[in-house]
């Protein structure tokens, strides 16, 4: 029940005083409390899924059954990933043992692939018993709602957590830029049509790093207090270097090429406490940097709290590709007459 994983969970974060734990957790772990196998998925896509290593350690710490998936930007299909069982043809899982087909790769190709260096990284340093990742190919909504149907069926998933690097899955469409939308809202759109999973929750790391894409943050704390006000915030909380989860997500990190990922970067460099312009990626060197300690913060939201104040997210409900889902995203949103223009937060 609700007392028992919050006492098995907060402790992880660094509440151990049971006053407190009473008084204080957050009100994620309740929507959790009932929970027995949880998929914790990347919402955005390539790197996003680091950011809920530190929510999978942690639950599984507490003793549930987790899981690891990953919207990826691997390329691949059955004839040129082998060695991991294919649930559909947009859904493989990555395990330690997973290659590409040597006759259709090449050397500079076979350098990306970072479900597979989780899988490898969860195995050998977390001694995790048949490790792996789902992997879910750039897809539409439709095959994305039946990939995530596969791994619900396969594994008695009775609740969703996934999690984006950034903030920009909180908007709704009436804002001037909506960042990188794409497949986050695939993502969103598909698991809020999975009413049979009865916890579905959405939660953000790395307040910050969406300004390089637009985004303006008065918009994420416009929107998180609107779901607040619906009941739809489940809390927020700080993820510490002292915490074994933040440390153990910074080793897979840096275990699995991490010059690929920016965001990713940036969230770690606010783990250890750097600020401002702080560069730990080469890829960073020409522009200038606003690393904080907010961008180490967890934003937990209720899912179809959020799928439900995204204008346009029923338009998305029938796409077959990405590219008809950013299409129709870009489309409608160039058809309003009227965006919530760009402030200032004024302190």
């Amino acid at each position: 029940g609700r007392d028992t994983i919050c006492a098995r969970v907060t402790p992880l974060f660094g509440f151990t005083m049971a006053g407190v734990l009473s008084a204080m957790h957050q009100p994620v772990w309740d929507k959790l409390a009932n929970a027995h196998n949880v998929l914790v998925a990347g919402c955005g896509g390539g790197y996003d899924f680091f950011t809920g290593i530190p929510v999978y350690l942690a639950l599984r710490k507490a003793g549930l059954n987790v899981w690891l998936a990953n919207f990826t930007f691997t390329r691949g299909d059955k004839r040129e990933l082998v060695d991991g069982e294919w649930l559909t043809d947009y859904c493989m899982r990555v395990t330690p043992e997973s290659r590409r087909n040597a006759s259709l790769w090449s050397v500079e190709e076979e350098s990306y692939w970072p479900e597979l260096m989780v899988a490898r990284w969860l195995h050998e340093s977390e001694k995790v018993e048949d490790a792996c990742v789902y992997m879910l190919r750039k897809t539409g909504v439709v095959q994305m709602k039946q990939a995530y149907s596969a791994i619900v069926a396969k594994h008695n998933i009775d609740a969703i957590v996934t999690c984006d690097g950034g903030t920009d899955s909180l908007m709704t469409g009436e804002e001037n830029e909506l960042g990188t939308p794409t497949e986050d809202m695939t993502t969103i759109a598909a698991i809020n049509q999975l009413t049979g999973v009865p916890i579905r929750i959405l939660m953000c790391l790395g307040f910050g790093v969406d300004c390089f894409h637009g985004i303006r943050h008065h918009w994420f704390l416009q929107n998180a207090s609107a779901l607040a006000l619906e009941g739809g915030f489940l809390g927020s909380f700080s993820l510490v270097h002292e915490m074994e989860e933040a440390q153990k997500m910074e080793a897979a990190f840096k275990a699995s090429r991490p010059d690929n990922s920016i965001v990713c970067s940036s969230v770690v460099s606010a783990v250890q406490g750097h600020f401002g312009d702080y560069h730990s990626n080469p890829r960073t060197a020409c522009s200038e940097l606003y690393i904080s300690l907010l961008m180490s913060q967890y934003w937990a939201f209720d899912l179809p709290a959020v799928a439900a104040r995204v204008k346009y997210l029923p338009l998305l409900t029938n796409t077959t590709s990405l590219g008809e889902t950013q299409g129709t995203i870009f489309a409608w949103h160039n058809k309003q007459s009227h965006h919530h223009g760009a402030r200032t937060i004024p302190y």
